[in-house]
């Protein structure tokens, strides 16, 4: 790595191409790099590779930015696509910190902040037996809440995360919420309202998986009911189940995540109105946080809360029938599926087999006795051309 080089984010020079110095941002536009802070590839240190996704991987590394060193996460992709273009326009303390892009004549790197707790689907579900106090939970649900409301209502233009869930939101040294990973966001000023898929299966709303209306804000109210779910119950969403057994019982059957029947009310209440089929008929992002500003002055929420967790056992067995029953439903569909398939083959030969013998085709021409092997191929040959005449 060069020492010499300048330890400031600096433009791109001119002797390097206009092609080098146009990047990407999806739907066919292209915006010039210098419409972002740059960084020096040569003051970027790549570490640890801490994950891989769809839009490319993300390291652990260093700026070496004015004499000192910043860790920061740095994700490498093939095009910037649109999420070094909202990072750049967004600032909220619950929104990840944009620090600048760079690139080399192969690569593109997004550089943030780095959140050393690492995201909140690890925290909430590698080590169970950690238990996490309520209030924090409930700290986390106004935190993720806050930065979902900035994008939907403070940014400089409407944004849509489309991908919301727990792997999307990193925790700092904080323990502070702050969601990250703007690949498949939109930008509805930009006008959003032809079908779109993006997103992950079990925190996917109905309308993105049928793909049957344009999306809106409540995409992200659903999601968000998902990641208030599993951070209460502490269980992996429809965990053991196929994504596309999820889009079909999310989208087709109307099913949702089972809620403990112990589950204080309020909170209870609170997924319903995120999880409602059609998409006008849930909170918004504002009404959230207003219910979430109502659990946090109520002085009875904190007994509700240790009932629940008393119960423990109870509403975790409720959680693993419904996966039960889900599993058995579709076991089940797949066996009829497999019958229905069997029916419809006995019903082709048995169709066949009727055509063969009413149009004589089984009967063959002459005495069998005098057939050379030639007679006998030909004679397969007409029997299978006409079998493949009737599709079977």
């Amino acid at each position: 790595m060069s020492s010499s080089s300048s330890n400031t984010c600096t433009p791109c020079s001119s002797s390097q191409s206009q092609e080098e110095n146009i990047a990407s941002v999806g739907d066919g536009e292209r915006l010039p790099m210098s419409n972002y802070p740059l960084i020096s590839r040569d003051d970027l240190i790549l570490g640890e590779r801490l994950g891989t996704g769809a839009y490319g991987s993300v390291y652990r590394g260093i700026w070496k930015n004015c004499s000192k060193e910043v860790a920061v996460a740095i994700k490498k992709v093939f095009m910037l696509e649109k999420e070094a273009d909202i990072l750049s326009k967004v600032r909220h303390r619950n929104i990840i910190q944009f620090f600048g892009v760079s690139h080399t004549s192969l690569d593109f790197f997004i550089v943030t902040e780095f959140a050393e707790n690492g995201s909140l689907y690890d925290y909430v579900h590698k080590d169970c037996s950690n238990e996490i106090e309520f209030d924090q939970v409930l700290t986390w649900a106004i935190q993720i809440a806050q930065g979902v409301s900035y994008l939907h209502y403070e940014a400089p233009e409407t944004i849509i995360h489309r991908d919301l869930k727990s792997k999307n939101v990193v925790l700092t040294s904080e323990l502070v919420c702050k969601l990250c990973d703007f690949g498949t966001s939109k930008n509805l000023t930009h006008s959003c309202t032809a079908p779109s898929w993006g997103g992950t299966a079990a925190w996917m709303s109905p309308e993105i998986i049928n793909q049957k209306e344009g999306i809106t804000t409540a995409t992200d109210v659903w999601s968000y009911g998902v990641v208030l779910w599993e951070m209460i119950a502490r269980e992996i969403p429809y965990k053991g189940l196929t994504e596309f057994s999820i889009y079909s019982m999310i989208a087709q059957q109307g099913v949702t995540l089972v809620i403990p029947e112990e589950c204080p009310l309020a909170l209870s209440e609170l997924m319903k109105n995120c999880w409602k089929v059609n998409p006008k008929d849930r909170y918004d992002m504002k009404q959230v946080l207003s219910a979430l500003d109502c659990i946090k002055e109520d002085s009875n929420f904190t007994e509700q809360c240790g009932i629940f967790l008393k119960h423990k056992e109870n509403w975790k067995c409720e959680i693993y029938k419904q996966l039960k029953q889900l599993n058995e439903k579709i076991d089940y569909a797949k066996k009829m599926e497999k019958l229905s398939k069997w029916e419809l083959a006995l019903k082709r030969r048995e169709e066949t087999q009727r055509e063969l013998l009413e149009n004589n085709l089984l009967i063959p021409d002459g005495d069998v006795t005098l057939w050379s092997e030639l007679h006998v191929c030909n004679w397969i040959r007409k029997i299978s051309a006409t079998i493949r005449n009737l599709q079977f």
